[in-house]
């Protein structure tokens, strides 16, 4: 039990310190490409990601989560699934390059001919690195994934950076994912020892199908859901609008990309050894929860609650638009962060069947919200987005909890005591902001005032989740010192 705790620990730890370092890169490339560029030069890059991040989960096919799952793995299994990926990849590469002058004509823009090329590089690059990056995952080895990561995204964010400044406009933010993706791929080969053989069994990959079938179908469903607002948006409404859209949209995912996806990496490799305890899930589930929650709702609290001073400092009076949008947004993060670890639970449990009938349902209510939403705009996409999103979250929690033995009340008094703090938090980051010319001073402000009383409010009321954090904290400092 303890080698179990100990590798959950250091792999939360290390994923953390991955992502940390990734914001680092994303928080300044972002700040300085957006005033380097214009929301046209964002929308046209998103138009592209659409299609390609799609493909890419395409190409995948769910075999890596598979992979991750399954409680013994040949060779056969690892090689084989290899071979699958170098050739979706491959053909992916040739799909979009030639295919970019249909999605210039479709959204009439043709500057994304020459973006999609550049892009789909991508597809062939990552196609080599999937099953490196699933064994490490399955070892728990978030050491070396930190690694990868960290040095991909500092090489891309450096090119992304100075290719703007030579004045490449939308082209230097395609490079920056093209470069990464290079640079992960050849970090990731010089760190694993695994190699592929000249090994191919479709025996092993039907072995993988079954799980990965509903998985790769839930993933799907799930993307397309999060990106037809970009579609809806871009085809209607233009670039323009559709760049300050996603660039609210972003901090959104602020905490389901840098928190909760940072944690389920460890999550699911951890529940899954352990998938048939489920005490012992639901007690690991509910505790990093709680953790998550303790990062993220104070975040996107107070990114709602300073969302005039936060857009001006961090993007550029520029991006005013993006204030209401930004606004709503927040709060759909905040709960997405927690309601997207649902998945853990249908995947440790090999249950991706009925994850996929509980999210189709759920995602059309979302999707309907969208559309119903476009008549106002990007704001109308927004509110319509979040309605949805509110009111489908205690059905999600209710299916993935029968799972193991969880109640929608177990699930939201585990957050209760982060949530009323955070919303405390909020009142007084509000207040300040009120009070205060707008500007980087109040912002500033803002900052200090919402961490003092959001820690004062912690402590007061003994929370949980800050308690069990101190004391993991305390734990690692210890062992850092002894080492």
């Amino acid at each position: 039990m303890n080698s179990f705790r100990e590798k959950t620990l250091s792999g939360a730890l290390w994923s953390v310190t991955s992502q940390g370092g990734r914001q680092a890169v994303m928080l300044v490339s972002n700040v300085i490409l957006a005033r380097l560029l214009t929301p046209h030069d964002f929308g046209l890059v998103a138009t592209v990601l659409i299609f390609v991040n799609f493909a890419i989960i395409l190409a995948e096919q769910g075999f890596g989560a598979a992979l991750i799952q399954r409680s013994e793995v040949t060779e056969a299994h690892l090689s084989s699934i290899f071979w699958v990926n170098v050739a979706l990849g491959a053909g992916f590469t040739g799909l979009f390059y030639w295919g970019a002058p249909l999605i210039a004509e479709i959204f009439h823009e043709e500057a994304l001919v020459p973006l999609t090329r550049a892009v789909s590089w991508i597809f062939a690059i990552n196609s080599l690195g999937m099953v490196h990056t699933t064994l490490l995952t399955r070892e728990l080895s978030f050491k070396t994934l930190a690694k990868v990561e960290i040095a991909s995204a500092w090489c891309g964010g450096a090119l992304s950076i100075f290719l703007a400044w030579r004045g490449w406009g939308p082209m230097s933010i395609a490079a920056q994912s093209v470069a990464a993706a290079a640079v992960g791929i050849a970090v990731l080969w010089s760190v694993s020892a695994w190699r592929p053989r000249a090994l191919f069994r479709w025996s092993a990959v039907r072995e993988l199908a079954a799980f990965s079938f509903n998985s790769f179908f839930a993933n799907v469903s799930n993307y397309w859901v999060r990106n037809v607002d970009n579609v809806l948006v871009g085809y209607l409404l233009g670039q323009g609008p559709l760049g300050v859209y996603t660039r609210a949209y972003s901090v959104m995912l602020f905490p389901l990309s840098r928190v909760s996806r940072v944690l389920s990496r460890v999550m699911f490799p951890s529940l899954s050894l352990i998938q048939d305890d489920l005490p012992r899930i639901r007690s690991l589930f509910l505790r990093m929860t709680r953790v998550i929650a303790l990062v993220t709702f104070p975040i996107m609290l107070g990114v709602a609650a300073s969302a005039a001073n936060f857009t001006a400092v961090v993007f550029g009076p520029q991006w005013g638009e993006m204030v209401p949008i930004l606004r709503i947004l927040a709060v759909v993060g905040m709960v997405q962060s927690v309601t997207t670890l649902f998945m853990n639970i249908y995947m440790s449990q090999n249950q991706t069947g009925l994850r996929l009938r509980v999210n189709l349902p759920v995602q059309a209510a979302q999707v309907l919200g969208i559309v119903l939403g476009l008549k106002w705009g990007i704001l109308g996409v927004s509110i319509g987005y979040a309605i949805a999103t509110l009111a489908t979250a205690p059905v999600e929690c209710y299916y993935a909890g029968t799972l193991i033995g969880m109640s929608v009340s177990d699930f939201a008094s585990n957050l209760r005591g982060v949530f009323l703090c955070s919303t405390a938090m909020a009142l007084v980051v509000a207040g300040v902001g009120a009070a205060f010319p707008p500007g980087f001073a109040a912002f500033a402000l803002q900052l200090a005032a919402g961490a003092a009383v959001y820690v004062l409010l912690l402590s007061a009321f003994k929370v949980e989740s800050w308690a069990e954090t101190l004391v993991v904290a305390r734990e690692l400092l210890a062992r850092k010192r002894a080492a």
